[in-house]
């Protein structure tokens, strides 16, 4: 069912709303006030400024609350710009890492048509915005750039709507998969459709385009669309980050049974290039579902975690995606995956893992029917919940704890359009501020990973090497993972031995060799025989002192 439409059911259907029973968790969480809002949807906050969190209204305007105090004026007012017809509204803002000296954001929204009837639907937009140079609490409403544009032209529903950087800094964008019951255009199985999809960009203007191609990406330069990262999506409505580990988690509203959770762990490639099964498949049964549930034989699809069942005429149901609890307050909630349910009101969390999660628990908390709108992280990595229905709340366990992490913010310092390289990942739009240079961040959390250098060459002999070669460093003392996978045309992939460095120096390199095992070489050695051109997907991720996470990826053509 879709998500936001059940904000114009009768009001009977959320009394008629009964929750099923759940086994009592071990401690039960507590919901403080934050502040009351029109139509909150969303929260943000700095990367390392403890001081605010911003809230984002769906109908256009985004609010900053400092100190615990929500300012008159608000940060950013699109009102006049944002069409909410349907689920479409200003649905969600991302801070990049660089944000304290850059001062660009970027908001997601549905953008009311100067020419009314030009299109039947708004399309989804992303914009970029920038601080004001006099007030850190105001943005400056000229500095507005369309970065992408996503036509969204057949129904109003199912919209996607999240922005999220990830742990290599780059950009990612969720769409649903166009609206319209099943996915009638069959959008969320194309790869050459940005609709269903979770996309990776970098935000900043590149080869006169409004935004940049990393070149990692796994259809870039191939059959599909560059920008598409993950596929086989319904409406993932909500998605985050683990802000420890980088793992990815999607939270993907169903069609009329199965609710799922996709978990792709970034030591496995964060979901770079998953097929996470819709429209074959609703949840891990086959679609359309009929009569009792049948398996999903989807060949290459990546299943998920967790779903959960629809039950009841009048509810049915509708996940929010929620975020993996790192907030050190909310210790019997540590590194679970906490998630909860639009239409019901529910509020749960499990622990992730592949193939399948664990321990689905009551929270021990929970809102009204027909209002979890969103799940947010401030900077210290407290967990707020959002309410349609006017209220922000912090998650807690009764004993909350002060964030202290303070910026001091400059105007925001000029910079040129970033640039993709062939082979890198592209910048940022300003360099990263160095450790303690104003950020303030706790030390948990840092305001940006290591820089990760990566050198590895495109075409290899990995077979009379009996390895892929890679040198990689790092601009601080970090330890290194690499790992990989071996494509094979009508063979599955296969692993690649794991090659890893602790404790490397700072601004110094080393090589990492990924051994063949095997039975990749005797597969390997087949497919070359045929003429195949076969492919290693590899990921090196570096890890920081303080934790924080970098990933860089290349695909390595094999010729012997």
């Amino acid at each position: 069912m879709s998500l936001l439409r059940r904000l114009v059911l009768p009001a009977a259907l959320a009394v008629g709303c009964v929750l099923a029973p759940s086994p009592a968790a071990a401690q039960t969480a507590q919901l403080t006030p934050v502040g009351s809002f029109a139509a909150p949807i969303f929260v943000a906050a700095p990367p390392g400024d403890g001081r605010r969190l911003h809230v984002v209204e769906r109908g256009g305007t985004i609010r900053v609350v400092r100190d615990g105090v929500r300012l008159a004026t608000p940060f950013l007012d699109l009102s006049t710009q944002v069409d909410t017809a349907g689920e479409g509204g200003l649905l969600s803002m991302a801070f990049p890492p660089e944000y304290l000296r850059s001062g660009y954001f970027y908001v997601f929204l549905t953008p009311r048509d100067a020419t009314p009837g030009a299109a039947p639907h708004a399309p989804i937009e992303v914009r970029e915005y920038r601080r004001s140079a006099a007030d850190p609490d105001v943005a400056d409403p000229a500095s507005g750039r369309i970065v992408l544009t996503v036509a969204h032209s057949a129904n109003s529903n199912h919209y996607g709507g999240q922005l999220q950087f990830g742990p290599e800094g780059l950009l990612y964008v969720s769409t649903g998969d166009g609206g319209g019951g099943g996915d009638p255009a069959g959008n969320a199985q194309s790869i050459s459709s940005r609709l269903g999809k979770l996309l990776r960009i970098s935000p900043r203007p590149s080869g006169g385009q409004g935004f940049g191609v990393p070149p990692d990406n796994p259809f870039a330069n191939t059959e599909g669309d560059d920008l598409v990262w993950s596929y086989g999506l319904r409406n993932p409505f909500r998605f985050s980050f683990d802000r420890a580990t980088g793992d990815l988690t999607i939270g993907d509203v169903g069609q009329n049974r199965a609710e799922e959770v996709d978990f792709a762990p970034a030591p496995a490639g964060g979901g770079g290039g998953a097929n996470f099964g819709w429209r074959a498949c609703e949840g891990p049964f086959a679609y359309p579902i009929v009569g009792d549930e049948q398996p999903c034989t989807l060949a290459g699809r990546t299943d998920p975690v967790h779903h959960y069942l629809a039950e009841g005429a009048s509810c049915g149901a509708s996940i929010t995606g929620g975020v993996v609890v790192r907030d050190p307050d909310l210790e019997h909630l540590a590194g679970r995956y906490v998630y909860g349910d639009f239409c019901k009101g529910f509020m749960r969390s499990i622990a992730l893992a592949v193939p399948a999660a664990s321990d689905d628990r009551d929270l021990g908390a929970s809102v009204a029917p027909f209002t979890l709108a969103a799940f947010g992280e401030d900077a210290c990595g407290r967990v707020h919940v959002v309410q349609l229905s006017g209220a922000v709340s912090r998650l807690g366990d009764g004993t909350p704890g002060a964030c202290t992490a303070t910026v001091e913010y400059g105007p925001p310092e000029d910079s040129s359009p970033a640039t993709v390289a062939p082979g890198d990942p592209p910048p940022a739009s300003v360099p990263p501020p160095p450790p303690g240079d104003g950020a303030g961040a706790m030390p948990a959390f840092p305001p940006r990973a290591p820089q990760l250098r990566l050198r590895a060459s495109g075409v290899q002999r990995a077979l009379r090497r009996r390895a892929v070669l890679v040198r990689a460093g790092c601009d601080r003392r970090c330890s290194l993972r690499a790992f990989g996978r071996l494509s094979l045309p009508r063979n599955r992939a296969r692993k690649l031995r794991e090659a890893r460095r602790r404790s490397l120096p700072a601004e110094t390199t080393t090589r990492l060799r990924l051994v063949l095992p095997r039975p990749a070489r005797t597969a390997l050695r087949r497919a070359l025989r045929r003429g195949a051109e076969p492919r290693v997907r590899l990921t090196v991720q570096a890890r920081g002192q303080d934790g924080r996470l970098a990933l860089r990826r290349r695909t390595i053509r094999i010729v012997g």
